[in-house]
């Protein structure tokens, strides 16, 4: 299982799977809004395991759910 990173020179600063270019929200967006399992987004990138998608969907929950209680 890989981790959510962050590094200036890739994806512009933007949370991505380690190793890779594939960044935390495009999986979790393909989790939420097309309603993909961690499977299904897996088998659409190759380089990455389902574990990695759901490491990414984790991560873009809590992000959310900082933003918001921020705002409250």
């Amino acid at each position: 299982m890989s981790e959510i990173v962050k590094t200036e020179d890739t994806l512009h600063g933007k949370p991505r799977v380690e190793g890779t270019r594939i960044g935390a929200k495009t999986l979790y967006e393909l989790y939420k809004l097309r309603d993909m399992s961690f499977d299904e987004i897996a088998e659409q990138y190759p380089s990455i395991t389902a574990e990695d998608v759901e490491t990414a969907v984790e991560y873009m929950k809590k992000q959310d759910g900082d933003k918001a209680a921020a705002i409250a």
